[in-house]
């Protein structure tokens, strides 16, 4: 993952924490986006480094991390 990627993040039970997604959105309106310091911002988590970790990786930082607010991410 890289700057200008676009993370598509789903928390499943809780809708308020996924971006909702429209046919006339633009790919980073449906997504996060990885800044170009390789970082994105996601609520309950906060800015997390992302650049040059796998998808694998991401969702274990994040899970780890909604799990201090969130009872089974």
């Amino acid at each position: 993952v890289g700057p200008q990627d676009v993370l598509t993040i789903i928390v499943w039970d809780h809708p308020e924490l996924t971006i909702p997604a429209g046919q006339f959105r633009s790919p980073e309106d449906a997504g996060h986006l990885v800044l170009e310091d390789g970082t994105i911002f996601y609520p309950f988590v906060g800015k997390i480094r992302v650049q040059g970790m796998t998808v694998g990786e991401i969702r274990s930082l994040i899970t780890e991390r909604l799990s201090r607010q969130i009872r089974n991410p």
